[in-house]
């Protein structure tokens, strides 16, 4: 054993380890992913940011150095989602494309069977976008699952 063990740093404001240094954008995108595993395992109403950050191995302080509130981490989670299936979409019509498409019916099968792999492997989104959906309240992550413009590439003629 050494004689001097490295040490774990804590941070004062809640005594969580403190975590490794990591780009901005990768800290945010953690953010997503321990919000949406959250989800799928309790009611999203119920979802706290001190959980979100202690899943992430985070401070709850350093959670609010990347989103300025709960909400505003609840409409990026919609936003990645939306992202995240625009990108599978629009690959999939260019995969059509290039093999001369297939029949009508069989490429709204592939488009339905793309959307359910995707709510397979992040269940709690749902339960996260329909919680927001049933809110009386207009909210950030509202405006995003509604109102976000699609940009699914055009079928081929």
């Amino acid at each position: 054993m050494p004689a001097n063990p490295p040490r774990l740093r804590f941070n004062s404001d809640d005594a969580v380890p403190r975590a490794a240094a990591l780009p901005a954008a990768e800290r945010r995108s953690l953010a997503v992913q321990a919000l949406l595993e959250l989800a799928a395992e309790t009611a999203p109403d119920q979802i706290s940011t001190a959980a979100i950050a202690l899943r992430m191995g985070t401070s709850h302080a350093a959670l609010f150095r990347h989103f300025p509130s709960r909400d505003a981490l609840w409409a990026e989670s919609v936003r990645w989602a939306t992202g995240q299936l625009d990108q599978r979409f629009t690959a999939l019509a260019t995969d059509l494309a290039t093999t001369g498409g297939a029949d009508p019916l069989q490429e709204v099968e592939q488009l339905l069977l793309l959307h359910a792999e995707f709510v397979r492997q992040y269940p709690g989104l749902l339960r996260l976008v329909f919680a927001e959906l049933q809110r009386p309240q207009a909210s950030p992550a509202r405006e995003e699952a509604c109102c976000r413009p699609w940009s699914m590439a055009p079928s081929p003629s």
